[in-house]
């Protein structure tokens, strides 16, 4: 095995030893000492401690300068609540996701966005009557689909280059100068518009309509879609649906408690 190849299984490993010490910690048993968690882990001392001190220096876990026994940090506190935010604008989007798909008898879907990831939550769709989905997967396809493009409009055009550069390298896509060009162009109507149109990659005859869902610090956090077959007049029923979307854009964001503001 190459040295580089020993040193990426051996990180691997001590990842995989360092969240097996961070599972012991629950509602019931949020302290531990060093000596506590080799006894429960089976791992000497002095590999707890090596094995914990970058989540200590992290801010991932505290430990009390008297005792010297760890407890979970405020880092994990800020992402429970980013996790419960997310649950939190699932439910506070449902009821608006109906009443579009009520309205307009297609698909909405709601995705929160984690830098640079793209995760689906809900779907709500009509087939006869109101269909509830909750979804749990990551869409990896960015350039793609509409949701990815409003995510991908944030960035300067340099740092799309290099996000498209990596991303070419397995997709084959936007590799010449002037596919970067025509990309950027459509990802500034993005923004200048306040929203993003897709057609599905491998079903043509989908299309998809995207708008952004702010948080209180003005940061973009989600995307509201809209999906259905292609259909006539395209272009005064995306019009239609942006304007659809923009409205339950606004009155998720009131309902999260998030200043709402124009689209």
């Amino acid at each position: 095995m190459l040295e580089a190849e020993k040193s990426y299984s051996n990180g691997n490993l001590s990842v995989t030893k360092a969240l097996e010490l961070l599972s012991f910690f629950t509602p019931k048993k949020n302290i531990w000492g060093t000596r506590e968690l080799a006894a429960a882990s089976g791992y000497g001392p002095s590999t707890v401690f090596k094995l914990l001190l970058p989540f200590v220096e992290a801010g991932f876990l505290e430990q009390s300068p008297e005792t010297k026994q760890y407890r979970l940090g405020v880092q994990f506190i800020r992402y429970a609540n980013m996790v419960e935010n997310q649950l939190d604008l699932v439910a506070q989007s449902q009821k608006v996701m109906e009443k579009l798909v009520e309205q307009e008898k297609g698909t909405v879907n709601i995705s929160v966005y984690a830098g640079m990831h793209v995760y689906h939550k809900l779907a709500v769709s009509y087939e006869d009557e109101i269909q509830i989905t909750p979804r749990h997967y990551e869409s990896n396809i960015l350039p793609l689909t509409a949701t990815g493009r409003l995510l991908l409009s944030t960035l300067s055009k340099d740092e799309l280059q290099k996000y498209l550069e990596e991303y070419g390298k397995t997709e084959g896509l936007y590799q010449k100068t002037e596919e970067l060009d025509s990309f950027w162009e459509e990802l500034c109507l993005c923004r200048q518009r306040g929203y993003a149109f897709a057609y599905f990659n491998r079903f043509p005859e989908i299309y998809s309509v995207a708008v952004p869902i702010y948080n209180s610090y003005k940061k973009l956090v989600a995307a509201i879609s809209y999906y259905e077959t292609v259909c006539e007049n395209l272009d005064e029923r995306i019009d239609w649906l942006a304007a659809c979307l923009k409205r339950a854009a606004s009155q998720i964001m009131k309902n999260m408690g998030w200043d709402a503001f124009p689209l």
